[in-house]
């Protein structure tokens, strides 16, 4: 049976929802809306944990409705974490281009694309060094709760990945 790891945000409460859809031998990890780093400690624990467990497929998800995004959308703020400030002027930045560059009334999947296709990017560079990397996938869905259907992550042209103004 094959074996998948899931990058996922405890507060989108989707592990129930990802069993059900993804019938296989799922393992999680959580970190608030997805904000883990790639340092020395973290990829030696993910890479150890994929090779014992022979994980096949890693798949970043974050909710169409989540709640840490949201707050850095809308001005909340946990002022006594230094990380969390960090993470949510990283969105209040991608939300001010977002709102320049668009009419598009709810930001939130968009943003959320962006900065799960950022964590493959880094990840997959984690992980190109191993000697078994070449048997991963690592991959990132949205998860839509009015639909409850997971979406692979969009690549809008309007991130500087994609578009450059002149």
């Amino acid at each position: 049976m094959k074996k998948h790891l899931f990058l996922i945000c405890p507060t989108d409460n989707l592990e129930v929802i990802i069993n059900r859809t993804f019938k296989e031998d799922n393992y999680y990890f959580t970190s608030l809306a997805n904000t883990i780093m790639f340092d020395v400690d973290q990829v030696g624990l993910l890479t150890s944990f994929i090779e014992t467990k022979q994980i096949s497929e890693v798949t970043f998800i974050l909710s169409d409705d989540n709640k840490i995004i949201e707050e850095a959308l809308f001005c909340k703020d946990y002022t006594d974490n230094k990380f969390l400030k960090k993470f949510y002027l990283y969105i209040k930045t991608q939300n001010k281009r977002f709102r320049f560059l668009t009419e598009k009334q709810n930001p939130i999947s968009t943003i959320s694309s962006y900065y799960l296709n950022d964590k493959v990017k880094k990840l997959t560079n984690e992980l190109s060094s191993l000697w078994f990397s070449h048997k991963i996938t690592v991959n990132a869905k949205i998860y839509k709760r009015k639909k409850n259907r997971f979406y692979k992550t969009s690549f809008d042209t309007f991130y500087r990945d994609y578009f450059y103004l002149n």
